[in-house]
């Protein structure tokens, strides 16, 4: 059997099964409560190919994000699918199944750079052999069918997870390969894809930091004996110039929509404690994926010297094994913490705590540890607990994949699952609220809405839904103080403020309050002149 026959079977093997994992992510609807509709099917930009559109594509701050080729694949997406949503999944889908395909490539490179002695010239022939295949071959598989991957796959709002690790695996791959050729069409290459990756997402800013750890070993190029600075940073300057350029655009574009929250929000000891937390929460959730969710509130402080400790020990380690000449452990270790950097909540955006999808890259050194152990025990102790275990592992973990994948179904078990998980979420309760309103459960509504409002009662919103909520089941006094408690707070979007003034316009009306109900009509058509119903309802109080 040639090179290329275990090579191309290799491939087969990791897409077939990539597949199998998540071909029930075709039966599932958007979640357009959950950035979906906001992405694609409430986006007209992404919709039309017009040269306006391009321009938006590349230029507008939306979302709280800058990420033009993230834009460009939902673009590309709408135009072939519509808003067919089994055809977004099927592309997030294939990208994943790429994505694992280079674990693949990338792992048989890095293994061959670290055995490979510094006499020994680099040939692409001698990467290929027996162990180094199976113990990257059985990387991929794991990475591939691991349930903490399912946010990063089945959230289509998440496409930009899978694009950016599309380029960023390919850019490692190229600067290993270039260190050890010296040809500099393989650099070039590395800068390009990393340049793609930033525009598919931020979270690859780290790259430059995991090149010089990278320089240090396995490439063996650096010597901390004998530093020199320079020689370190001479081919990183053009990366960490496109990623320093990157990162403006990306905090301009979190700080223009008040998506960063300020150290009054979000104290720095709360900041510090829960990046800790985070850091083993996520090796937690690797080893035992169950009680996955799409929202981890940020909740994590209680533990949070347990956490230090736990981090504190494990680098101790790391560096007492790189003394011992063991370096990949503190690699591995560094690879994990500095690609979790960007999304530890040190920068705190939004009001999660941690999130599945921030794992994506990150463990990837877990797997290949893991498949180094699995092979070894084949190799030394038994070929039948090392087989059996591996069986076991992949049915567990599709079989905890396909269960993950029941939650991202449709906005209904979305909602009713992230209650489940954290039933103190004023998020999760006024949103599955609001499903059940659109779904006409109204009393169920009405008894989520409420629990909503008395654990975050900050919001108009959230009055104004209960609001809705209480005129949907007759409670019309309810519904009234809800929508002046709403106005009273005066922070929701424009938009929703009319709706508000013109639901209270319409009790008024109902109840025959002709001055009440103008007054509050005028504010409506003050905010939102063209209030389609507000202009019905103004011709029917003319005749009041």
């Amino acid at each position: 059997m040639n090179q290329r026959l275990y090579y191309s079977s290799a491939i087969f093997i990791i897409v077939f099964i990539a597949m199998i994992a998540y071909y029930p992510a075709l039966s599932n609807g958007f979640i357009l409560s959950w950035d979906d509709g906001a992405y694609v099917i409430r986006n007209p930009h992404i919709q039309t190919f017009s040269l306006e559109n391009i321009k938006w594509i590349f230029t507008a701050f939306y979302a709280a994000n800058w990420h033009p080729l993230t834009w460009f694949s939902h673009a590309v997406d709408y135009a072939i699918y519509g808003e067919n949503a089994w055809g977004h999944h099927l592309t997030s889908i294939v990208f994943h199944a790429l994505n694992s395909v280079w674990v693949f490539l990338f792992t048989i490179v890095l293994l061959y750079t670290v055995e490979r002695t510094s006499n020994e010239p680099f040939k692409f022939a001698a990467i290929f052999n027996l162990k180094r295949f199976v113990v990257s071959l059985l990387t991929a598989i794991l990475f591939t069918i691991h349930p903490q991957h399912v946010e990063s796959v089945a959230w289509i709002a998440e496409r930009k997870d899978v694009l950016f690790f599309f380029f960023f695996m390919p850019s490692l791959i190229s600067y290993l390969i270039y260190k050890q050729v010296s040809q500099r069409n393989w650099y070039i290459t590395s800068l390009i894809l990393f340049a793609l990756s930033l525009l598919s997402k931020p979270m690859a800013i780290t790259l430059p930091i995991i090149l010089i750890l990278f320089d240090m070993y396995p490439l063996k190029q650096i010597d901390l004996k004998k530093p020199h600075y320079k020689l370190w940073l001479a081919n990183k300057i053009p990366f960490l110039m496109i990623a320093m350029m990157a990162g403006i655009f990306t905090l301009l574009a979190q700080s223009e929509v008040g998506a960063v929250a300020s150290i009054n929000e979000v104290t720095l000891q709360i900041r510090l404690l829960n990046a800790f937390n985070s850091i083993v929460a996520y090796i937690e959730k690797w080893l035992l994926p169950l009680h996955l969710s799409p929202f981890y509130p940020l909740q994590f402080a209680q533990n949070g010297w347990i956490s230090i400790t736990v981090v504190f020990i494990t680098t101790f380690l790391s560096i007492y094994f790189w003394i011992k000449s063991q370096k990949g452990w503190l690699i591995g270790w560094l690879f994990y913490i500095i690609t979790l950097l960007p999304v530890l909540g040190l920068i705190q955006v939004g009001s999660q705590g941690m999130a599945d999808r921030y794992a994506y890259l990150p463990t990837l050194p877990l797997y290949l540890l893991l498949s180094i152990g699995i092979v070894s025990v084949y190799q030394k102790y038994s070929k039948f607990i090392s087989i059996l275990f591996v069986f076991m592992v992949s049915v567990s973990l599709i079989h905890l994949t396909h269960e993950q994948l029941k939650i991202w179904r449709n906005e209904l078990t979305f909602w009713d699952y992230v209650v489940r998980f954290d039933p103190d979420s004023g998020l999760a309760q006024g949103m599955f609220g609001s499903i059940l309103m659109k779904l006409g459960d109204y009393e169920r509504a009405v008894s989520h809405l409420e629990f909503a409002v008395g654990l975050s009662g900050q919001y108009s919103v959230s009055y104004y839904d209960l609001g809705n909520g209480y005129l949907a089941v007759g409670r019309i006094d309810d519904a009234l103080k809800s929508f002046e408690t709403a106005l009273e707070k005066n922070n929701a979007p424009i938009e929703t403020k009319a709706d508000i003034y013109f639901n209270v316009a319409l009790i008024h009306f109902s109840r025959k309050e002709k001055i009440l109900a103008q007054t509050a009509l005028e504010q409506t058509l003050r905010l939102v002149p063209n209030h389609v119903e507000g202009l019905r309802l103004k011709k029917d109080l003319q005749k009041l």
